[in-house]
């Protein structure tokens, strides 16, 4: 009998093969830029839904599509068990892309099938409930686009991910805010949004998929019970992870939401989207790096590893120290200028929420190493303990200072995330250079 997950041989095609996308993997400058250039594009366009919804509608509107994100974002995280960044950090080819997909399918329709049931009780009111539900196929639909992305990023082909992004941001705001401008409803505007990222997985991410594949059959989902329960166990780690990673940045919004109502959920989820830019930039370089830290690392090259890390941590710190400074200098005019005189209100929230996000950067810079090092079952463990020191000062704090304690109760999770990421990075590189030691003196 095959070993499990091990890819085995399987018969050529007979029906003739697709036209083939130039396989070869583009330089890093190159998948920088198009990650950089769509991701940064995506996160405008979710920036601009909140923007325009602020000034169509209200704050409560605003609210109810944050909470909405706050309840489906958390699960179908969980559901996706991160295996975008499992397909683009597989070096030696493990398992199959129908593995990935068959497992993908399964866990979305769960996924799914958990935030339809959640809206009812935790939506607050049935509109609410119903964009929440809304919300939850649309990340769905995503989460099908998201698997293609990690194979496009395993291959080196970041431009069909930043293409992708370019496409699904713009549509996906014009869905929304037109629908929103025309019928005045939420939910509405969240089906046609849904649609718009189906359009764009049929006719972009897919066909690209395929071409890469060469063929049909490779693209099949596949149903072997032991390598899907195989792959789900290897990558359940990291779905709890990234799970309770968006449970802590939506926490402070349940417990305004619990305490000030769905109103101040909406000013404080629109404080929070500008932080999303600096995210945006790291997530950007980390998609970029991943595969080449999991190679450097399979490969026992302590010093490649630890010089892309500093980098990347540099990086995240530069970015963080920018926003801080933006937010001090200038925060209350730009609130003003982009939402109105009930957000730039808020400056001083704002400010600590900057600092919160520079926190949260050069952690999660650090769990990019983490992953390629598979440092996996150690991550489920540093989020619980960052998600009980932001309920902790949340439930402290939020009913005292209200936004403003909102934001402390971030901060202080990010930080026990990254001194406990900084730790676990400190340990793998470690390990990675005594075993290089031993090697060489072998």
């Amino acid at each position: 009998m095959a070993e499990v997950g091990v890819v085995s041989p399987e018969p050529e095609l007979t029906a003739p093969a697709l036209p083939v996308v130039p396989a070869a993997p583009l330089a890093f400058r190159a998948n920088f830029s198009w990650t950089l250039a769509g991701m940064l594009a995506y996160a405008a366009c979710q920036w601009g839904m909140l923007a325009a919804m602020a000034r169509l509608g209200s704050s409560r509107m605003v609210g109810q599509f944050a909470l909405g994100l706050a309840i489906s974002g958390p699960v179908m995280l969980l559901a996706n068990l991160e295996l975008r960044f499992i397909i683009a950090t597989d070096a030696k080819k493990e398992y199959r892309f129908g593995d990935y997909l068959g497992l993908r399918l399964l866990t979305t329709v769960l996924g799914l099938a958990a935030i339809v049931a959640l809206s009812i009780p935790l939506g607050g009111g049935p509109e609410t409930a119903a964009a929440i539900a809304g919300l939850g196929l649309h990340k769905a639909v995503e989460s099908l686009s998201d698997l293609l992305y990690g194979f496009f990023q395993q291959r080196g082909r970041n431009d069909l991910m930043g293409r992708s992004l370019l496409l699904r941001g713009p549509m996906s705001l014009f869905a929304l805010t037109s629908t929103v401008a025309f019928t005045g409803r939420l939910f509405w505007g969240i089906a046609a949004m849904a649609a718009a990222g189906t359009v764009v997985f049929a006719f972009h991410d897919l066909p690209a998929a395929l071409r890469l594949l060469r063929s049909t059959r490779r693209a099949r989902p596949r149903w072997k019970g032991r390598v899907l329960a195989r792959l789900a166990l290897l990558s359940a780690p990291l779905g709890v992870v990234t799970m309770l990673f968006s449970l802590n940045t939506n926490l402070p919004s349940l417990l305004l939401q619990r305490t000030h109502g769905v109103a101040t959920v909406g000013v404080f989820a629109v404080l929070v989207s500008l932080m999303t830019a600096g995210h945006v930039l790291i997530n950007a370089l980390g998609h970029t790096i991943s595969a080449a830290l999991a190679r450097r690392h399979a490969a026992g090259d302590a010093a490649g590893f630890r010089d892309w890390v500093a980098k990347a941590c540099a990086s995240a710190g530069a970015i963080g120290m920018g926003g801080v400074i933006v937010a001090v200098a200038a925060g209350r005019p730009i609130l003003q200028r982009l939402f109105g005189a009930e957000y730039a209100a808020e400056a001083d929230t704002f400010t600590w929420v900057m600092v919160a996000g520079a926190a949260a950067y050069i952690a999660s810079a650090m769990s990019y190493a983490m992953i390629a090092a598979r440092r996996l079952r150690i991550q489920p463990v540093i989020m619980l303990a960052s998600l009980a020191a932001t309920l902790g000062l949340g439930l402290v704090l939020i009913p005292r200072l209200g936004l403003t304690g909102a934001a402390v109760a971030m901060l202080g999770g990010a930080l026990v995330q990254l001194a406990s990421n900084a730790a676990v990075v400190w340990s793998a590189l470690s390990a990675l250079r005594r075993s290089g030691g031993a090697e060489a003196a072998a």
